[in-house]
């Protein structure tokens, strides 16, 4: 052995060893024999390393085929699925292997590698998600895939077309009308995972000709008066004038309608009784849609009116709302002024009203004079109680967008000629309160408080609008100051 040992301390002492080299070699000195059997110390072995690769697609129990590569050992090699229980013959060919499986390597030396988990790639799926939306122009309709699985990124191809999906994208197809096509969806796997898909022809309807494919949408909204029950309380001298009605396209453009001609057709200008009340504003209503159709649907060209007026009058409870068709793409600005007089005692109050409708909800206010103490106030009131409709199918029902209506009362106490409203349930919505005669008549909150004068009826109505569902809780109750009823 004769040689030098390097210092104490020194590093690096067995860079130069191989693995599985003799270190020593010697007879023990109590041996006094030439042909003794030498002790030898021999490094032990590292145990083999392996990677795996997926070749082609998952199949839809779980089960792939992999090819297995291993590092270091003595070849040949074997492998477990089974904690070692059985060993098979590990070749260079791709082996079927279920996801999840934990493998082990064995080399020609018996020595075993540590124990890993396969991880297979999700199973390859694609799916067509319905049978395609056709364009507004009926001309062609377009069809999506989901795509899942294998390995991203994905190709959809055709017998014309080819494009490429990324992961969490839908595949998109487009088609003329009445056309249909094979389509063959492939992942990144060599070889590829595949599926074909048959999309049917679909028949685009053409178009009907009008804006917004034809579906419209008709909110609800208060009226600019009541029809009152009581015979004895008149609207004296109704006086109505429109300061602005404006029809505004998806494209921006603004189409106006002419505001005197309109004041014309809608002005009263007589004594509003209950009598006369649904003959005179439902007759000026089918006036107004005339001249809306000639004014704004000949600029459209369309042979019906983009916006439709409907007085509503409900009689029970006895309610009369306002009901606007527009088209679902169109908005609108559609503003009047009315004034009235009234008879309380000795002395005559004198209504202003200003209200402002649009597609979202009605802006009003409303000032009172020719009284001791003029008052003055104004709200908002979502609209309500919207219908959807299809005008280019008139034979598919309509859609009432409030799934759940709801339900009030209305409850009230009197002290002298006042009178105080609420509801029960009392809910924290927009609420709008209507006394017709009062003082105020109109007043948005959850509770009011108006004055009354005389040993006559009146009606107190209340509706309640949920803005999210378009859902209104409506109620009417006759109301006395001397009495309940």
């Amino acid at each position: 052995m004769g040689s030098t040992l390097p210092e104490i301390g020194s590093t690096n002492r067995f860079n130069d060893i191989a693995v599985g080299a003799v270190i020593a070699d010697f007879y023990l000195p109590y041996l006094c024999c030439s042909d003794c059997t030498p002790v030898q110390f021999v490094l032990p072995k590292a145990p083999p390393t392996f990677n795996w690769e997926q070749q082609g697609c998952t199949d839809p129990n779980g089960t792939g085929m992999i090819v297995i590569t291993v590092s270091g050992g003595t070849a040949p090699y074997e492998y477990s699925t089974d904690s070692g229980q059985n060993w098979i013959a590990l070749g260079e060919d791709a082996i079927a292997m279920a996801d999840g499986a934990q493998i082990q390597i064995r080399d020609a030396e018996g020595t075993i590698s540590v124990r890993r988990t396969v991880q297979l790639s999700p199973p390859f799926v694609a799916s067509q998600l319905g049978p395609g939306e056709c364009n507004p122009q009926g001309t062609e309709f377009t069809v999506e895939f989901a795509i899942s699985g294998g390995r991203p990124p994905y190709t959809l191809l055709t017998e014309n077309t080819t494009s490429t999906v990324q992961a969490g994208q839908n595949g998109t197809l487009t088609l003329p009308s009445n056309q249909g096509a094979e389509v063959r969806i492939t992942d990144s796997n060599d070889p590829a995972c595949e599926q074909l898909i048959t999309v049917e022809p679909v028949d685009c309807p053409e178009p009907c000709g009008l804006p917004c494919n034809g579906i419209t949408l008709e909110p609800r909204y208060p009226f600019w008066m009541q029809r009152n029950s009581n015979a004895d309380l008149v609207y004296r001298d109704v006086q109505l004038i429109v300061t602005n009605f404006e029809l505004f396209l998806e494209n921006g453009d603004t189409l106006p309608v002419d505001t005197g001609q309109l004041t014309e057709i809608l002005n009263p200008d007589r004594d509003i009784i209950t009598n006369n009340f649904l003959l005179f504003w439902n007759s000026a209503m089918a006036k107004a849609n005339e001249f809306i159709r000639e004014e704004l649907g000949n600029k459209l060209g369309i042979g019906e009116p983009p916006m439709r007026l409907t007085l509503v009058q409900d009689s029970s409870p006895n309610l009369s709302t306002l009901r606007i068709e527009h088209f679902e793409c169109h908005r609108f600005e559609f503003s009047l002024e009315v004034r009235f007089m009234t008879d309380r005692g000795n002395f005559k109050p004198s209504y202003t009203r200003v209200f402002s409708y649009n597609q979202l909800g009605t802006t009003f206010t409303e000032n009172i004079e020719n009284i001791e103490e003029p008052r003055s106030n104004k709200g908002v009131l979502p609209a309500f109680d919207v219908i959807r409709r299809d005008r280019c199918n008139p034979d598919r029902p309509e859609i009432p967008l409030c799934e759940e209506p709801k339900k009030t009362a209305i409850t009230f106490e009197t002290e002298g000629s006042n009178v105080f409203l609420g509801s029960k349930p009392s809910e924290d919505l927009p609420t709008l309160w209507i006394l017709e005669q009062g003082i105020p008549a109109l007043f948005l909150g959850t509770t009011m408080e108006s004055s009354l004068v005389g040993d006559t009826g009146y009606e107190a109505k209340v509706i309640m609008v949920n803005p999210d569902t378009t859902c209104a809780a409506i109620d009417v109750r006759d109301v006395r100051i001397d009495i309940l009823i």
